[in-house]
């Protein structure tokens, strides 16, 4: 039996596990995709998950107008920002749908890397999760099957999937800035003795991520197609365009600007045509961004107040490929190297597996050393006071 290591995120997911060589592997779903779309549809009667229950939203419109809303209202999306303890949609409870898509994630696992079987589980999670929602996902998962399941906060993951894939190794210490699709958040990681530590608490923001910026692009076109098609899309969020949006999104990450079109389902002959631009795009998103700025900055002005050491931001989550997040962070904060990473949508899952062999420290109670010669505060990551230099002569206490 092995650990399976799973990113369970708002807009996809993904898994990765060590292998008997001591390597982490990324698992390939259908079609080799490191991704695996965070869907789940019941349009049909039979739950469909990940790619097949997105490719029905994303083919919508050829279904006649009734079967459209019937797909709509049997599919469930984004389900990690609507956790509710008593919640349900199409009839299930959140805690079951999650275990039926945890359960299809472990399923789909061991058909990639079979004859591996999976029953333990290093489940990632936003910063910002309250202890019910934490406990909501190891239920799930238990109820998924995995005998033993660990959870590990995502940023603190995704600093760890880097340093062991990438060969960041010999770094002191880094800022972690983990933009996803539901979530923001970031985190100061300290390597110190060979073990990783998180001497600071992370911070985030569980409603900031992805979503709102397609939210916000998708108001943004439906005002100016309205005009030309009707208020149709004004009345009700229509999924297949939200998701549309989000590809615009996307393209424009790596295009000045692209052409696109919203088609009236009232009446097909009404087109509404427009050249977007990415100048617009980051005008529509800046409020959410400079959301992740703010809390970027407040973890790194701390770093600094306490003199740890910090060589880089480390860019993580399918959000932070927008160039604008580069540009925002080199003017909050000028001289600090920003690196991206090629396995940007995966680090977390690759540090999931990771810590199921070489664990994290991370210092949840902060605690910290203050010097008995001038009482300041030292994070006890340290054996000397930074101010006035004494060593080895501290009380050790809680802020």
């Amino acid at each position: 039996m092995s650990t399976l290591g799973i990113d369970f995120g708002t807009t996809n997911s993904s898994a990765s596990y060590v292998d008997s060589f001591g390597k982490t592997q990324a698992i390939r779903f259908i079609g080799h995709d490191l991704k695996i779309p965070t869907v789940i549809s019941f349009y049909g009667g039979n739950p469909m998950f990940g790619y097949e229950a997105k490719y029905m939203l994303d083919n919508v419109y050829q279904l006649p107008p009734a079967e459209q809303r019937k797909l709509i209202a049997n599919t469930v999306v984004s389900i990690k920002r609507k956790l509710d303890c008593n919640g349900h949609i199409c009839g299930r409870s959140h805690r079951d749908l999650i275990s039926m898509f945890l359960k299809h994630v472990r399923e789909q696992a061991e058909k990639a890397c079979s004859p591996q079987c999976f029953d333990k589980l290093v489940l990632t999670h936003p910063v910002q999760f309250e202890e019910w929602k934490k406990m909501l996902l190891k239920d799930a998962a238990t109820q998924a099957g995995f005998n033993n399941v660990e959870l590990l906060e995502e940023p603190v993951s995704a600093a760890l999937g880097y340093i062991k894939s990438e060969g960041g190794q010999n770094v002191k210490g880094m800022l972690v800035y983990d933009f996803g699709g539901g979530t923001f958040d970031v985190a100061y990681v300290i390597k110190q003795d060979g073990k990783f530590v998180v001497p600071l608490p992370p911070k985030g923001d569980s409603h900031c991520g992805g979503d709102d910026i397609d939210q916000a692009l998708y108001n943004y076109v439906v005002s100016k197609a309205s005009p030309v098609i009707g208020n149709e899309y004004v009345e009700q969020r229509d999924l297949g365009l939200f998701f549309q949006c989000r590809r615009w999104k996307e393209m424009l990450s790596s295009m000045d600007n692209l052409p696109i079109s919203v088609i009236s389902k009232r009446n097909p002959s009404l087109n509404f045509s427009y050249v977007l631009q990415r100048s617009e795009l980051e005008r529509i998103c800046c409020a959410v961004v400079d959301r992740t700025i703010h809390l970027t900055k407040s973890v790194y002005d701390e770093v600094k107040e306490n003199r740890l050491p910090l060589d880089y931001i480390l860019l993580i989550g399918g959000s932070s490929c927008m160039p604008m997040i580069k540009e925002r962070l080199q003017q909050n904060i000028p001289g600090l190297e920003i690196r991206t990473t090629g396995t940007a949508d995966i680090a977390v899952a690759l540090g999931a597996s990771y810590h199921a062999v070489t664990p994290v420290v991370v210092d949840p109670e902060n605690e910290w050393c203050f010097c008995m010669y001038d009482g300041k505060k030292i994070l006890k990551t340290y054996n000397f006071c930074i101010y006035c230099g004494k060593p080895n002569f501290f009380k050790t206490g809680k802020l």
